[in-house]
């Protein structure tokens, strides 16, 4: 595992928008990154452009990157190159998926790294780093935040790790 320094070039990560709300999010945060990270971001909608009659998802995002294991399409920025690690959002960002790459251009095959499996990992990092540790003399609880669609048996390890899981609700209806 490689540690960002100062004196390291910057991390570099390119963002499937997949037409949708990132497109306004990610936009925002740009100014506000660690110079040690570069976001190269990839099917921005711009915002009140009728001429781009592309559907949020489609045949981009995270669902359609984690289904097809294949780099989404890029209906516009910098595609030449997938960065050392990429990822794709769906349309109301509920979902996430990290991916390695792809090669050059749309299409190519990933390697991936889904938001249960990615959830699991940190967590379980969490628990184990603060197993011994106390706050204000009360042992240290851990808890995980999963959406119904979450694959039970990363609940099961989850819970196995005495994580509290709570579910949150999903859908675009809920963005604001």
């Amino acid at each position: 595992m490689s540690v960002v320094s100062p004196f390291s070039p910057p991390a570099r990560l390119t963002v499937d928008c997949a037409m949708g709300c990132a497109s306004t999010l990610l936009p925002a945060l740009l100014p506000h990154l660690s110079p040690h990270l570069t976001l190269n971001l990839l099917n921005v909608r711009p915002p009140l452009c009728p001429e781009v009659n592309t559907a949020v998802n489609e045949l981009c995002g995270s669902e359609f990157v984690q289904n097809s294991r294949t780099v989404p399409k890029v209906y516009n920025g910098d595609a030449k190159n997938w960065a050392d690690l990429a990822v794709s959002v769906d349309g109301d960002v509920d979902r996430i998926v990290f991916f390695r790459g792809g090669g050059e251009g749309t299409g190519g095959r990933v390697t991936l790294f889904d938001g249960d499996r990615i959830n699991s990992l940190i967590t379980g990092w969490i628990v184990r780093a603060t197993e011994k540790e106390t706050w204000e003399g009360n042992k240290i609880r851990v808890g995980a935040v999963q959406t119904a669609y979450a694959n039970s048996n990363s609940t099961k390890y989850l819970r196995g790790l005495g994580v509290e899981c709570s579910v949150v609700k999903t859908g675009v209806r809920l963005v604001s």
